[in-house]
């Protein structure tokens, strides 16, 4: 059986070549131009009313438990890509306005970096998360090679997005998460 993870990448594969597909098959009958945009996890404040952890949407609970649980050194040394959902959403809006969008498939993505970098930015943000034991340290020094990366030069050049960076990205989660109580005792995924 496939991880979750690989369904799930899989399902998003399949979904935009049905969109191609019916996109090629009926551009004569149609009045509007695809433009596919590609993110990575979207990371930042949830719009939609979440109470606890378990109701994260999918990226969110996937960086959730990266930054909160007890992770093995294999686990800290994955390569994954983020971006601000706020950048996604002008994104969005850039794509419906701009006439060079047509027909493009665009990566949407600030950058690429471990899980073990992510909570080595976190420790420079928030050492007290780290001293009071609400967030598990990882290994600090464990070494981590990115083996991935989310290219979004299409998108920098086409739709003229300048994405957030990692800190700001790690600011505005964690302050929601705070606002929400998740920082206050650790939490058990």
């Amino acid at each position: 059986m496939s991880p979750t993870i690989v369904k799930y990448a899989a399902s998003k594969t399949l979904a935009e070549k049905a969109a191609w597909e019916f996109y090629n098959k009926h551009k004569t009958e149609i009045s509007w131009e695809l433009v596919a945009l590609c993110p990575p996890l979207i990371l930042g404040p949830p719009l939609q009313e979440v109470k606890m952890p378990a109701h994260l949407n999918d990226s969110l609970a996937m960086w959730f438990n990266m930054v909160f649980t007890e992770m093995p050194d294999s686990v800290l040394k994955d390569t994954h890509g983020y971006v601000h959902v706020k950048d996604v959403a002008a994104a969005h809006v850039l794509a419906l306005n701009l006439e060079d969008a047509a027909g493009e498939r665009m990566i949407i993505s600030s950058g690429t970096t471990t899980g073990q970098d992510l909570r080595n930015v976190i420790h420079s943000l928030k050492p007290e998360y780290y001293t009071s034991g609400v967030l598990p340290r990882g290994t600090p020094d464990l070494e981590t090679v990115v083996t991935s990366i989310c290219n979004a030069d299409k998108s920098r050049r086409i739709l003229g997005l300048e994405y957030k960076s990692l800190t700001e990205i790690i600011t505005d989660t964690l302050a929601d998460f705070a606002a929400r109580g998740w920082l206050e005792k650790r939490y058990v995924a």
